[in-house]
């Protein structure tokens, strides 16, 4: 592969610590969401599903990263984010 989509291997299979220590987090209605973020320009969200977290993209973001900024968050009850209240 070349170009854009040209990502090394290495780069894809992130440890989930090292997923975990890239998140940041932002404070909605008084719980904390975790969330991770990368890239710039025009929003691209990416949501799991239920029982899963962000982790779920940690092999898609890489792809598209260059074509903005790239949001994963953890929603709330699941991930890093607060527990369900």
């Amino acid at each position: 592969m070349t170009g854009a989509a040209a990502i090394p291997l290495r780069a894809l299979a992130q440890s989930g610590e090292d997923w975990a220590e890239r998140k940041k987090r932002t404070n909605v209605r008084g719980l904390d969401i975790a969330y991770y973020e990368v890239g710039s320009g025009d929003p691209i969200i990416f949501l799991h599903g239920n029982p899963t977290s962000s982790y779920l993209w940690r092999n898609v973001i890489p792809h598209l990263e260059h074509l903005g900024r790239c949001i994963a968050p953890d929603m709330i009850g699941l991930g890093d984010s607060d527990p369900l209240p």
